[in-house]
């Protein structure tokens, strides 16, 4: 039996992740696959998901970036979140990851490659996840994050499966407007 060049999403879709469609990506597919993908590849005492660590980067981004900031990692819905060490050694990695993230991007009107801001603030929020998760810290102070280990909340994967799907919906809705207003208006600047 031939092993396919394709993966069965959770809305029943076959999503070709070597040869991405935009009309098989689907925001349902993304948010649950991401709450149920562990970060430090499950190595916390908790489920603790790449969906709430975008969560997290979207919250510290600013207005203007934070659709970008929420959908940085989105391309891991389909490929999964692997480690940087594992990452680094394999070759085709990084053109896979690029070419979900092309595809996506054109999907949703995002900026690609993504601006400085969002690999900051992603790993701003990866030191605060350290600290907390994999170092058990009992306080933590990470660039904007600074507070007592027991206040910090890890989400249910439903909960951040909604928390992403409410919040995409919200900044994209932003996000087409700012387009639709923004052509609307440029046929008369010239």
């Amino acid at each position: 039996m031939e092993t396919p060049s394709w993966i069965r999403t959770y809305s029943g879709k076959k999503f070709y992740v070597f040869d991405p469609k935009q009309k098989d990506i689907a925001i349902k597919d993304i948010a649950h696959a991401l709450s149920l993908i562990c970060r430090f590849t499950g190595h916390t005492e908790d489920l603790y998901s790449v969906g709430q660590h975008s969560l997290l980067v979207m919250e510290l981004c600013p207005e203007e970036f934070k659709l970008e900031g929420l959908t940085h990692d989105f391309p891991e819905a389909y490929v999964t979140d692997l480690a940087t060490p594992i990452k680094r050694q394999m070759s085709n990695y990084r053109e896979i990851e690029d070419n979900l993230h092309v595809a996506i991007a054109k999907k949703f009107h995002l900026q690609f490659p993504m601006p400085d801001i969002i690999k900051e603030k992603d790993t701003e929020v990866f030191q605060m996840e350290w600290a907390y998760l994999m170092e058990r810290s009992k306080k933590v102070k990470s660039g904007k994050f600074s507070m007592e280990r027991e206040r910090f909340e890890i989400l249910s994967p439903k909960e951040v499966e909604q928390k992403i799907i409410e919040n995409f919906n919200k900044l994209y809705a932003k996000r087409l407007l700012k387009i639709k207003s923004n052509a609307i208006y440029s046929k008369y600047i010239d």
